[in-house]
């Protein structure tokens, strides 16, 4: 068993004989062994990431197969469409959080004035310390 493509060996592909509901993996190297009936024989290979394949064979006795199987992981071009600014990064710079006022006005007050303390406790890996001090843990 290998790669139609590159020649590298398949290890561990399934190989399975529908006449005789009977099935084996390919070894280290992908070479495998199976009994045939006297008819034909058909086998169903399979290996993880290339186009299964149905052999259908007449009786042999001994036979040495090379099988290449095809790869079906074709993926398209991706690109990857951004706006840099002066400082290399899309959103300026990295762990700087800006809060609009409006943002601001929008959560409740304790007082009369919001605390901007409290604000920044609500956003992602931002965690106050012991009550009493004014102080933020921020996770990265």
């Amino acid at each position: 068993m290998e790669d139609a493509e590159s020649g590298e060996r398949l290890p561990y592909a399934s190989v399975f004989s529908l006449d005789s509901k009977s099935g084996v993996t390919t070894n280290n190297f992908g070479y495998f062994s199976i009994k045939s009936n006297k008819g034909i024989n058909q086998l169903q290979i399979r290996y993880t990431g290339y186009i299964d394949l149905l052999l259908t064979l007449p009786p042999f006795k001994d036979t040495t197969l090379v099988v290449k199987l095809i790869s079906n992981n074709r993926i398209e071009e991706i690109k990857v469409v951004g706006k840099i600014s002066k400082y290399g990064y899309s959103s300026g710079q990295i762990g700087r959080i800006e809060i609009p006022i409006k943002q601001l006005q929008t959560v409740p007050a304790l007082f009369g004035e919001p605390d901007i303390m409290k604000i920044l406790q609500l956003y992602p890996g931002i965690q106050s310390t012991k009550s009493g001090f004014s102080s933020l843990v921020v996770r990265q």
